[in-house]
């Protein structure tokens, strides 16, 4: 096989997209995948990825939208325990932390009072490709963590508070969207980028 071109990877990272919509890669593996898909030379690495990632079928081309629509949604097997939450999470006095491998459902919510929010998107597992997160905290500061290559929309208002965010390392034109509307009342809003699997830098003194 030869060469590849933009379109070829276009095509294989709107796929990668659909198949983070399904719940079948957590944001960590879309980051992945999505990284090296941008990196590929041949349309030999290429379809190795898309294979890794279930995207590649027997016909041997990237499942495409309409495709992937018509699939059932599975999800790739895991030692680790899933979270699923049903309803708004609450933390009254007390810390919400969400992170490993994780459900995070369309318009979920967490609330706290008095307490921070922690929440490590890397191994979190979407089931759309837009999806809605909202967070309230009051005298208490919200951490989100996201892996590089997924596209974040940020909203909300904070009284007596700080918004601090870093840009990605990469930037990818596909992509899951996580839309964030971040309310607090004497505490800061705090978003970093961290690829999959790595430690919170000591160094990172505003996070």
């Amino acid at each position: 096989m030869g060469d590849l071109n933009d379109n070829d990877r276009e095509r294989a990272a709107k796929a990668l997209e659909k198949q983070v919509g399904l719940g079948r890669l957590t944001l960590g593996e879309f980051s992945d995948m999505s990284g090296r898909i941008w990196e590929s030379e041949t349309a030999e690495q290429l379809n190795a990825i898309l294979a890794e990632a279930g995207a590649l079928p027997e016909k041997g081309r990237p499942i495409m939208a309409e495709e992937a629509d018509s699939q059932a949604v599975i999800r790739r097997e895991s030692s680790a325990v899933t979270i699923r939450n049903v309803g708004p999470v609450k933390g009254w006095m007390d810390d919400v932390e969400r992170k490993g491998r994780w459900d995070l459902t369309e318009g979920a919510e967490v609330f706290t009072l008095m307490g921070d929010i922690y929440l490590d998107l890397r191994e979190a597992i979407i089931d759309s490709e837009i999806t809605d997160l909202k967070t309230h905290s009051v005298m208490g500061d919200t951490r989100i963590l996201i892996p590089p290559g997924v596209r974040v929309e940020l909203s909300g208002s904070r009284i007596m508070g700080a918004l601090k965010t870093e840009e990605g390392r990469y930037a990818a034109p596909y992509g899951p969207i996580i839309r964030i509307q971040a309310d607090t009342f004497i505490g800061d809003v705090k978003i970093r980028v961290l690829e999959p699997g790595q430690r919170v830098p000591k160094n990172w003194k505003w996070f």
